[in-house]
Formats: C-alpha cells, sequence, structure tokens
C-alpha cells in the first residue's frame, strides 16, 4: 500500500488528492514508455519505409515483419486509448470529480482506484464503464 496523505474533502467525496495524481503521472509514464516501445517497434521493423525495401527477402520474413508492424500499431493504438483515460482521470481531479461513480455518483472504492486509477466506476458499475461515452456523465 502507499503511504496515504490526508484525505481531503474534493467534489463532495473524500480523495486522497496527492496518492490519486501520484498513481495517475506513474501511469501516464509507464503508458508513454509502452507507447515508445511500441513505436520504436514498428518503425525499426526490417521492411523499412519504401515501397522496395523488402526485395530480396524471404516472403516468410516479409510476412513476420508486416505481422510485427501490425502488432506494434495495435498496441500504440490501444496505450493511446489508455493514456486518454488517465489524462480525463487528471481532469477530473482538478475539477473536483475524481473518484465518484459517473453511474451513480457514489465514491469509488480505494481498492478500486488502487488498481485502476484511472476509472469512472464503482466496481458494482465497472461492467457499465467500456460503454460510457467520453463525455462526463456527472
Amino acid at each position: 500500500l502507499l503511504t496515504r496523505s490526508p484525505r481531503v474533502h474534493h467534489g463532495g467525496i473524500a480523495v486522497d488528492v496527492e496518492t490519486a495524481r501520484r498513481r495517475l503521472e506513474a501511469e501516464r509514464e509507464r503508458l508513454e514508455r509502452i507507447r515508445d516501445a511500441a513505436r520504436s517497434m514498428g518503425e525499426d521493423g526490417a521492411i523499412g519505409g519504401t515501397e522496395l525495401s523488402h526485395v530480396g527477402q524471404h516472403p516468410a520474413d516479409v510476412a513476420s515483419d508486416v505481422a510485427d508492424r501490425q502488432t506494434a500499431a495495435a498496441l500504440e493504438s490501444t496505450v493511446a486509448v489508455e493514456l486518454h483515460r488517465v489524462e480525463a482521470a487528471l481532469e477530473r481531479l482538478e475539477r473536483g470529480t475524481y473518484g465518484r461513480c459517473e453511474i451513480c455518483g457514489k465514491e469509488i472504492e480505494d481498492e478500486r482506484l488502487e488498481v485502476a486509477p484511472a476509472a469512472r466506476t464503482c466496481i458494482e458499475h465497472r461492467e457499465l464503464e467500456s460503454r460510457l461515452p467520453d463525455a462526463v456523465l456527472r
């Protein structure tokens, strides 16, 4: 467990603001490292940037290079979504709405925020979170 700073009433609920900020910033840094590695993997592929760079390569090597680039692109896309969620959580923290379930309005459990610092819903509503629009409901 992280050392907890004093809880303050933030947007009507008790939130450990500094711990939340540290968790979110650490998650952002982790995701940025993954994104950078994915970009590097996609750019460093053996295919290179030209149409003819694969000429002379064995077809299996070309296929492997294409698969690596597709994997890197998919990873980069997934990480971009997660980064957006972290940035949105930091914005909620600034607005005073961080830590409140966007469905029922109750406080999100500390255990959930520790595991998923960008969570927008309480444990009860976690299955609905992926269906929420980007705009905040509450």
